[in-house]
């Protein structure tokens, strides 16, 4: 990439390594399954991002496998000085360390150079120069899905397949690459209900894999288990991906949504019910599920259990601000004493 190319290069002997696909296929078995345990999603942005840094690499005459501190400093540097015409968010800049890191660990390189205190020391002031709040979504909240559910068309498939996503989506706290990777291998009834199991390679970002419930809710126009039912049994789906593309002349593809597809979904449906869609996307689902069940005093745990947070702090960016003398700890001292 010539935009990214160090004024200042070594001389043209430096080895230069291969892409990452190409690094993937030639490690010891125990190492690819290292990579096995990690979301496709991971892997795939891993691999793309490693490239963008071999592909730099090679136009400076820099190794890229294993890399120097260095190397990965005037990187980091030439990012920053094409931000304006390139976009380079810091975000960017600090995934593409990440990947950087990981493809150096899972060859057995130790310690990145990605870590090194130099490197570590420019992102500190590149943050302080460049960094910028994340441009977080807004969530749903329970009237605007209803809003959303009452314009959708079920007369049709899509309208049918929409509702479930909406719903699903919503009751399950999903992320929009698990909501849209799911299959029915995955949903299990139970009793009234749906048990969807999440893990495994390329399932879940953590390899355990959890449980997630979705309750009926008998009679109520917004029952995710309802809406899933009446998708499935309209679209006769009996296994693979629960849900996908419906064509314009309402024929059912193999192939899953795609995580984008589920964000155009959130906001078509937004824009159907009048609804602001240009803050909203398939994200919302998710922090609309946290955000109005902080706002309902759901207790932490049980909001943890659903969304898989694993540290209560990371919900703290669902909170919103409460009534002081409402929502008031003085209240739980027992002071009301006769």
């Amino acid at each position: 990439m010539s935009s990214l190319a160090d004024p200042v290069a070594t001389p043209a002997s430096c080895v230069v390594e291969p892409r990452v696909p190409a690094v993937v296929g030639s490690l010891p078995r125990p190492a690819i399954e290292g990579l096995d345990d990690r979301a496709s999603s991971t892997r795939r942005a891993y691999a793309d991002d490693f490239s963008n840094f071999a592909d730099w690499c090679a136009t400076v005459a820099r190794q890229a496998l294993p890399a120097s501190d260095e190397a990965v400093c005037l990187y980091v540097t030439a990012m920053v000085a094409g931000a304006n015409a390139a976009g380079y968010s810091v975000a960017t800049i600090e995934r593409r360390l990440a990947a950087i890191t990981y493809v150096h660990e899972v060859n057995g390189f130790g310690v990145s150079p990605a870590r090194h205190l130099k490197v570590r020391e420019l992102m500190t002031s590149i943050r302080r120069s460049y960094g910028r709040a994340k441009d977080k979504r807004d969530p749903l909240t329970t009237t605007q899905l209803a809003a959303m559910v009452a314009a959708l068309d079920l007369g049709g498939l899509a309208g049918k397949r929409d509702r479930a996503v909406l719903l699903v989506g919503y009751a399950g706290a999903f992320r929009r690459s698990d909501l849209a990777g799911l299959t029915v291998s995955q949903c299990a009834r139970h009793g009234d209900d749906y048990l969807v199991a999440l893990g495994g390679p390329g399932a879940d970002h953590h390899a355990e894999g959890r449980i997630i419930g979705l309750p009926a809710f008998a009679g109520s126009p917004l029952c995710p288990v309802a809406a899933l039912d009446a998708w499935l049994d309209a679209a006769a789906i009996t296994e693979g991906p629960l849900f996908r593309k419906v064509t314009r002349y309402q024929t059912i593809s193999e192939a899953a949504l795609s995580p984008a597809s589920v964000a155009l979904i959130v906001k078509r449906c937004a824009m159907a019910a009048g609804i602001p869609s240009q803050r909203l996307a398939g994200h919302s689902l998710r922090a609309g599920h946290a955000t109005t069940a902080v706002a309902n005093g759901a207790p932490d745990r049980v909001i943890m259990a659903q969304t898989g947070h694993r540290n209560v702090d990371a919900l703290g960016c669902y909170s919103r601000p409460g009534d002081p003398l409402r929502d008031n700890s003085a209240r739980y001292l027992d002071l009301e004493m006769s």
